[in-house]
C-alpha cells in the first residue's frame, strides 16, 4: 500500500488525478513568481524544507528529526491513512458530523432580514454555542472593557465576521479535541492553535487577492484537519510509546495529511471555493495562494515563540506572492493577537 504513497510523492497516479480534480478551481490570479533556487520561496530550498522540518519536530516534541527508514508503527499508521484517503465509509467513522445547528446560524448570518434578537434566539438553542460566544467576545482579542454577559452583546462586539468565525471553531474543534492519551494531550493544543493563527492570517490576507474573507477564514482552519486524523490514528495506535521521529516518516505524512484535509472538506459538503481551495496541489489559485502563505507564517510564528527560532527570522521574506508581501508584518501582529483567543479555550 505504501507503494501508492511513493507513486504520490514522485507524481501523481492517473485514477487519484480524477477524483482529486473534483472542484478544483480555474487559475484567476497571475502565478506566483519563479522563485530563486535556495529562497524561502523556494519550496524544495533548505530554508523551505527547513522551516516543514522544524516544525513537526515542535509539534512532535522532539529536538530534531532523524534520517532513518520506517518503524513498524509508522508503517502502520501511514497504512491506516492511506485507506482513510482512500474510503470515504472509513473516513466518515474517524470525523465527528457538523453540528445541526451550525449550517442553519451560517444560513442566517447571510441573511441581511435578520436581526440580532433573531441571531441570539437561535444562538440561545445550544449551550456550547452560547459558552463559546461568550468567551470570544470576553477574551483579551477583543479588548472588552468590562464582562460581557448577553449574547445580544456579544453578537455586536464580535459582528457579522467575527460570529461567523466563532461559529466555524465551534463546528471544527471536535475534529482536534481527542480523546485521552499521550499524543493526544501533545498534540491536540497545538494544532488548534496551528490552525486559529492559519485562519486568522487567511483572514487578513484574503482582501489582497480579492478572496472572500470568509471562504479563506473558513480553509485556514481547515487547512490541517487531515493532521488532526493523523494524530488521533496516531494516539490509538501508537499508545505510550515515543514521538516519531523519522525524517521519512515525517515527509510521507505531509504528502498524506492535505489529501486527508480535502477529503473531510467534501465529506462536510464545505462550499465548493473552500473545498477547491484545499485541493493539495492548488497553489495557483488566490484562495490556495493565501492558504499557503497564512500556513507558513503561522509556523514562523510558532517556531519563534518557542524560542526554535530567533525574532530576527521575522525580517526574511518568507511571502512569494508579491501582492501578499507588505502584509507579512501585519500577520505577524495579527498572530501575537490570535494567542489571545486560543490560549484559555479549554
Amino acid at each position: 500500500m505504501l507503494g501508492w504513497l511513493r507513486k504520490w510523492m514522485g507524481g501523481k497516479p492517473a485514477s487519484e488525478k480524477a477524483s482529486l480534480s473534483h472542484g478544483r478551481p480555474a487559475v484567476t490570479e497571475s502565478p506566483a513568481e519563479e522563485p530563486e533556487s535556495g529562497s524561502p520561496c523556494d519550496p524544495n530550498s533548505p530554508i523551505s524544507v527547513g522551516l516543514e522540518r522544524d516544525y513537526f519536530a515542535l509539534l512532535m516534541g522532539v529536538d530534531s528529526m532523524v534520517n532513518r527508514p520506517l518503524i513498524k508503527l509508522e508503517r502502520e499508521a501511514l497504512e491506516t491513512l492511506i485507506e482513510l484517503v482512500k474510503d470515504s465509509h472509513s473516513l466518515s467513522s474517524q470525523v465527528p458530523r457538523l453540528p445541526t445547528l451550525l449550517p442553519k446560524l451560517m444560513h442566517s448570518l447571510h441573511d441581511p432580514n435578520k436581526s440580532g434578537r433573531q441571531l441570539a434566539e437561535l444562538i440561545r438553542s445550544d449551550p456550547v454555542t452560547v459558552a463559546e460566544v461568550l468567551r470570544t467576545a470576553n477574551s483579551p482579542y477583543y479588548r472588552t472593557h468590562s464582562k460581557i454577559r448577553d449574547i445580544e452583546h456579544a453578537i455586536m462586539v464580535l459582528g457579522s465576521s467575527g460570529l461567523r468565525e466563532t461559529v466555524a471553531r465551534i463546528a471544527l474543534r471536535p475534529v482536534v479535541q481527542f480523546d485521552a492519551g499521550l499524543y493526544n494531550q501533545t498534540f491536540a493544543p497545538r494544532i488548534w492553535e496551528q490552525a486559529n493563527k492559519c485562519a486568522s492570517a487567511c483572514s487578513l490576507l484574503a482582501s489582497a487577492l480579492r478572496v472572500d474573507r470568509f471562504d479563506a477564514f473558513l480553509a485556514g482552519l481547515m487547512h490541517n484537519v487531515g493532521a488532526a486524523v493523523a494524530f488521533r490514528i496516531m494516539n490509538r495506535l501508537m499508545g505510550k510509546t515515543p514521538p516519531p521521529a523519522g525524517e521519512h516518516f515525517r515527509q510521507m505524512l505531509t504528502v498524506v495529511t492535505p489529501r486527508l484535509t480535502y477529503r473531510v472538506a467534501r465529506e462536510w459538503a464545505l462550499p465548493e471555493t473552500v473545498v477547491a481551495g484545499l485541493h493539495p496541489k492548488d497553489t495557483g489559485s488566490p484562495l490556495g495562494q493565501v492558504v499557503l502563505t497564512a500556513a507558513r507564517l503561522a509556523k514562523l510564528h510558532t517556531l519563534v515563540v518557542a524560542e526554535r527560532y530567533l525574532p530576527e527570522r521575522y525580517a526574511e521574506s518568507w511571502i512569494c506572492v508579491p501582492r501578499l508581501r507588505r502584509h507579512q508584518a501585519g500577520c505577524i501582529e495579527e498572530l501575537d493577537r490570535v494567542l489571545h483567543l486560543v490560549g484559555n479555550a479549554g
